[in-house]
């Protein structure tokens, strides 16, 4: 996934022509490396999910 990120995210900040106003990202909160990633890209955290999703009925918190 981290890859995706980084492809997405270079290809995007590239391309002027789009004008965007805001780029969304949503992130397990434990996927640090994928935190970092957006970092780098100047993305800022705006708010937190609790109890969002499940994985294998285990439940994470994404941001």
């Amino acid at each position: 996934m981290q890859m995706y990120y980084l492809i997405f995210l270079s290809t995007m900040f590239e391309r002027k022509d789009l004008e965007l106003n805001k780029i969304y990202a949503t992130v397990a909160a434990c996927n640090q490396a994928s935190i970092k990633l957006l970092e780098k890209f100047h993305f800022k955290l705006e708010g937190t999910y609790r109890e969002h999703a499940s994985l294998a009925e285990k439940e994470i918190e994404g941001n």
